[in-house]
């Protein structure tokens, strides 16, 4: 995996002979490392293809590594830069993942996707609400969260995500040094 991993960064078409390896084992993890070969030789369809089969067997095979299934969610989200590419990329995040793994990240990514391909839609509002109670304690996503409720008039909603936007923010740690 490492090897795969390490050859897929470099663009070297050598990690897909890793990666076929690695597929009897962990068929998740190769079509990650694919895909991940395919976005730094920029054939972004392929990598595209290759992340949404790996996102799909993770719906039935929870063994992925962690490290790569992280590396693939930001790579996916780079994806979504394309808009021809964003609905195969939310289709394949839009159910669970076998046995529980990675739900929360899974739906916040597919918030923060849904927000930025389709706004504050009843879809994008279904995915922010699927994280409450405990939002990610993450700026990005408590704006989002915050500007989506104020968006469907969600009063009460908005009410909470502008306390937690607002304790985030009082909680942010002050840099030593101010840019000028």
């Amino acid at each position: 995996m490492m090897l795969a991993e390490s050859l897929a960064d470099a663009g070297s078409e050598s990690g897909a002979a890793y990666a076929e390896q690695l597929r009897p084992f962990q068929p998740a993890d190769a079509d990650f490392v694919l895909a991940r070969l395919r976005y730094r030789q920029h054939r972004i369809p392929e990598s595209a293809a290759a992340l949404r089969r790996g996102f799909l067997t993770m719906r039935h095979h929870p063994w992925e590594a962690v490290d790569a299934m992280g590396r693939s969610l930001d790579v996916a989200r780079n994806l979504m830069r394309s808009r021809e590419l964003a609905p195969s990329m939310i289709d394949a995040l839009s159910q669970p993942f076998a046995a529980g793994q990675w739900e929360d990240v899974r739906v916040w990514y597919l918030a923060i996707m849904l927000r930025d391909y389709e706004s504050c839609t009843p879809r994008t509002i279904r995915a922010i609400r699927a994280l409450e109670p405990w939002p990610p304690w993450q700026k990005e996503f408590l704006k989002t969260r915050r500007d989506c409720y104020a968006t469907v008039m969600l009063d009460d909603l908005k009410r909470r995500a502008d306390e937690d936007l607002e304790a985030y923010a009082s909680a942010e740690r002050t840099p030593l040094l101010m840019r000028q």
